[in-house]
């Protein structure tokens, strides 16, 4: 009984290791997931503000005898 009892330990003791394994990568997957959408997060972020930057350049340079190009006819 004691032989079946330590077979079945140590099938039930793969299984955990399994699942830690594979846990483990999962978690893996996510923190490299998780890492690369926060560089295109900083990458997005710094493209606006020269977007903006770019937009507030253009706009000081419509301006005609202070008025804007959209103010006059």
């Amino acid at each position: 009984m004691k032989e079946k009892n330590s077979k079945l330990d140590r099938e039930d003791l793969a299984k955990l290791e399994l699942e830690k394994n594979r846990a483990e990568e999962d978690k893996e997957a996510a923190i490299t997931a998780l890492e690369a959408r926060s560089i295109d997060l900083v990458k997005e972020k710094n493209e606006r503000a020269k977007l903006e930057a770019k937009i507030d350049q253009l706009a000081s340079q419509m301006l005609i005898g202070g008025h804007q190009i959209e103010d006059t006819p």
